[in-house]
């Protein structure tokens, strides 16, 4: 009985939009939704990249700073 309801689903779904209208819209919706990912990971990326950058700076900065002082 659990079985019925799906299979309606996909036969209602399949009866209104044919397979040859509803396939560019589901690459589009694919092809999207990788774009974003892809954006995201890559600004992850570049903020790690940022991150780091700003330590290193911060650890040569206290570096100097230390051997300033005890010099």
């Amino acid at each position: 009985m659990g079985w019925i309801f799906p299979i309606f689903i996909v036969y209602t779904f399949y009866n209104m939009l044919p397979l040859k209208k509803i396939f560019p819209v589901i690459i589009a919706l694919i092809t999207l939704s990788l774009l974003g990912i892809i954006y995201i990971q890559v600004s992850w990326i570049r903020s790690a990249a940022h991150i780091k950058k700003e330590q290193r700076e911060q650890r040569m900065q206290n570096l100097a700073y230390t051997v300033a002082t005890e010099l």
